[in-house]
């Protein structure tokens, strides 16, 4: 089925992620913001790293949210732990 098909392009990128999966968004050094590690987190959430960074920005901390996901977290060894739940059975 596939022994004529032709390769007709495409696309790559870089997925980047931290160690614990969770993006960073802080300010480490003044005035450099720094928003990385979002892989598929990016688009489906882009609102709300939008207010993140725009509090930020306004305010030198993140006041809507809680600052979780500052860089230190990984030296502090506070990395982002996720949770599952159990499926009911039906």
């Amino acid at each position: 089925m596939f022994v004529n098909a032709k390769y007709l392009g495409g696309w790559r990128g870089l997925y980047d992620v931290t160690p614990d999966w969770m993006p960073i968004i802080d300010e480490p050094v003044k005035d450099l913001v720094v928003v990385a590690g979002l892989s598929g987190h990016g688009f489906k959430l882009a609102p709300a790293f939008a207010l993140m960074v725009t509090e930020l920005i306004k305010y030198g901390k993140v006041r809507t949210f809680k600052d979780i996901f500052r860089l230190s977290r990984f030296r502090e060894g506070k990395m982002i732990q996720g949770t599952v739940q159990e499926k009911a059975a039906f």
